[in-house]
């Protein structure tokens, strides 16, 4: 029966098939006749649609033009960008970018050569990255809506910065937000199974270094906000609007989420801890007073953006997610947004103190002005010592204390020119004494502050040493540059000699090698002297070393060549010359020894005339071939002696001027002396000198 009920649809089916109207058999045969007579006739082909004609370019003025370059000058933002940067051939490719509409991207920027270039491209390298301005094709700029529709933005050079905002702003929300991610799956370069926490835990751990590796050199602390936990996200998450998922599997989802939030929550902790122990410099490092005002401004900046990031949205919303589930992180967190209050509270104080402290160093400008204004910063400071809950501390003032050091040694060393070591030595050097002076003088401020505060029973407990450390290091290295001042006064100032003599030629030589080897020697220091005051600059120990044995060798070189000098002088006249060829080097502490040896030999050779001139009359007929001589003769002799004794005292008494005294001249050999007459030489300045002139006719043998 079934198989009959079955079979009369089909039945009936053919029947209203065969309903149908047959085709009549005419009606076939001129339809074959058609297709015979069109079989082998190209069919024309239907004309296809021809591309509308472009619009016509805009045209527009020349004012239009130049104010359209004028917006796009000013929406400009490159590094080092000027107004003189500008060149005629960028400007006229901004106005084809403007009369071309065809042309979609126009770029600015820097290459190379630090030359300014614009492009209708994107260019294959820059310098400091670049500005671009986009378009739809034949969208039109006037200058009536140019800044209200254009599109333009700034591309920085760093690499860090463009990872960041394209995988935290643009691939992790899409990736946290997709719902197409299964559980597993295979991961074909290492053909092992990759989970979909596995993939949100990396781009939390990428994001979470990559921010951190780029803002921590900056001194600015940066938290990474995960695109995942937010209320709204999980509400709309495609997972959670499907029936096929389990409770069991959202139970699941949800454990790793919160796995995620707190791995990320503890992170956090551990950056704002670290931020917030930096609390001062780096004990080795040194900082004048505006480096200690920036410092602070600098933490309080940095403190305050930690604040205001504990407090955004989507940072609030992980917390309030790990509060549902009682996260051992909040406890932290809540500890941590206290501490930082308190350091916010704290910075804010310490800017005050320190604004005063400025304002007062800011009219010290000159090292002469110490005695009248470093009174009041140090009075200054103490208002910070006793207002201020961070400044009360020992270790705390002590540093501000070293800060005002630094900023004292800052001062000092403006006021020193050291060109002049080379130009004008001696003004150097007067410099030089007149900044120790100042340096000086801040130390008895400082003890006269101290002793009044100790009086008052509100002494703070510092180190000294500590304090006027930078100032002891200050004072020896101008004590250096004042040793290299002398070295070239003394040596900087010779001149050719002419030194007779059978040696003369010979000694010269010696004299041009000293004053080669000492040009030498200063061309040397001339680079290092650039930082000979900079305290900070630990080579400049090596350099002033490797000085003074350059020094101590030129003058052993002199000192040498100063003997072999007397090894020809034979008289008192010769030995005068001398020393006054060499009379620079009386300045040098080195030569003042030998120079007062060798002045006290010219005395001897004085006295050695002396003995000549009193000899006995036998004595002169032997030397004279025993010539005798009448009595008037004897007085004439006697006479010659005591006038050439005298032109060569008077030589040795305008020399003591420049020479200085002489223990020597004043040391007669009186049991080698004996006469029967006295006469006195007057000796201008150092008294009366008495001197033992021997009458030659006394003995002599008279005629008869």
């Amino acid at each position: 029966m079934e198989q009959q009920e079955n079979a009369e649809p089909v039945k009936i089916g053919r029947l209203k098939i065969s309903d149908k109207p047959t085709t009549e058999s005419h009606r076939e045969y001129l339809d074959m006749d058609t297709d015979e007579e069109e079989f082998g006739h190209q069919e024309t082909p239907e004309p296809q649609d021809e591309a509308p004609p472009e619009p016509d370019k805009p045209v527009f003025t020349g004012a239009e033009l130049d104010t359209l370059v004028k917006y796009t000058k000013e929406l400009t933002v490159l590094p080092n960008l000027q107004d003189d940067s500008w060149s005629e051939q960028v400007e006229e490719t901004i106005r084809e970018y403007f009369r071309d509409p065809t042309k979609t991207i126009i770029t600015v920027f820097f290459s190379e050569t630090q030359e300014l270039q614009a492009l209708l491209d994107f260019p294959e390298q820059t310098h400091g990255g670049l500005t671009y301005f986009l378009r739809k094709p034949w969208q039109v700029y006037r200058a009536d809506d140019f800044l209200s529709s254009v599109t333009f933005g700034s591309v920085g050079d760093r690499i860090e910065l463009t990872a960041i905002k394209f995988v935290g702003g643009v691939y992790a929300p899409m990736a946290f937000k997709s719902g197409d991610w299964p559980e597993t799956f295979l991961n074909p370069l290492a053909s092992t199974t990759v989970t979909r926490d596995e993939i949100f835990s990396n781009i939390n751990d990428f994001l979470t270094r990559a921010i951190d590796v780029t803002y921590k050199p900056m001194g600015i602390l940066v938290l990474y906000v995960p695109w995942e936990g937010c209320a709204e996200q999980e509400k709309q998450h495609p997972d959670m609007e499907r029936e096929s998922v389990t409770r069991i599997q959202r139970q699941k989802e949800r454990a790793l989420l919160i796995n995620r939030l707190e791995k990320v929550a503890r992170t956090w902790i551990k950056q704002i801890r670290e931020a917030l122990m930096i609390s001062s410099f780096n004990s080795q490092e040194l900082h004048d007073i505006a480096g200690e005002f920036d410092f602070w401004q600098s933490r309080y900046e940095n403190l305050a953006c930690i604040s205001r990031q504990l407090q955004h949205d989507r940072l609030l919303q992980i917390i309030k997610q790990l509060k549902k589930v009682k996260s051992s992180s909040i406890k932290d967190l809540k500890l941590l947004v206290s501490r930082v209050k308190s350091a916010l509270e704290e910075t804010k104080s310490n800017l005050g103190c320190l604004y005063l402290v400025l304002q007062s160093c800011k009219s010290l400008d000159n090292s002469n002005q110490i005695q009248e204004f470093l009174p009041r910063i140090l009075h200054a400071i103490r208002f910070a010592w006793t207002t201020s809950p961070y400044y009360n501390k020992p270790e705390n003032i002590e540093r501000l204390l070293c800060s005002l050091s630094i900023h004292v040694v800052k001062i000092c060393k403006s006021s020193i020119n050291l060109k002049l070591i080379f130009d004008d030595p001696k003004k150097c050097r007067e410099c030089l004494a007149s900044t120790i002076s100042c340096c000086e003088a801040y130390s008895k401020i400082y003890d006269s502050i101290t002793e009044n505060c100790k009086l008052n029973g509100t002494n703070w407990s510092v180190d000294k040493a500590v304090i006027f450390n930078s100032i002891g290091a200050f004072e020896l290295r101008c004590r250096d540059v004042s040793e290299i001042c002398d070295t070239i006064i003394i040596y900087g100032g010779l001149n050719k000699i002419s030194i007779g003599g059978t040696r003369g030629n010979q000694h010269e030589m010696e004299y041009r090698r000293v004053m080669d080897y000492f040009l030498q020697m200063t061309n040397e220091m001339r680079l290092c002297c650039e930082y000979a005051l900079d305290i900070t600059r630990i080579k400049w120990f090596q350099d002033i070393s490797n000085f003074r044995c350059d020094v101590a060798e030129l003058e052993s070189t002199v000192k040498n060549l100063l003997n072999s000098l007397f090894e020809d002088v034979k008289n008192v006249e010769m030995g005068v010359e001398t020393l006054y060829t060499l009379l620079k080097f009386k300045e040098r502490q080195g030569f003042q020894d030998i120079l007062h040896e060798k002045w006290a030999h010219v005395w001897e050779l004085f006295y050695d005339e002396m003995k000549i001139c009193s000899l006995p009359p036998t004595n002169v007929e032997m030397v004279a071939d025993k010539v005798k001589f009448s009595q008037s003769e004897d007085a004439l002799v006697s006479q010659i002696h005591k006038s050439y004794l005298t032109r060569l005292h008077k030589i040795l008494v305008n020399a003591s001027d420049w020479l200085g005294d002489c223990d020597v001249q004043f040391e007669v050999p009186a049991k080698q002396m004996t006469g029967s007459k006295i006469d006195d030489i007057s000796i201008s300045g150092l008294g009366t000198l008495r001197l033992y002139v021997f009458k030659v006719g006394n003995n002599v043998e008279r005629k008869e």
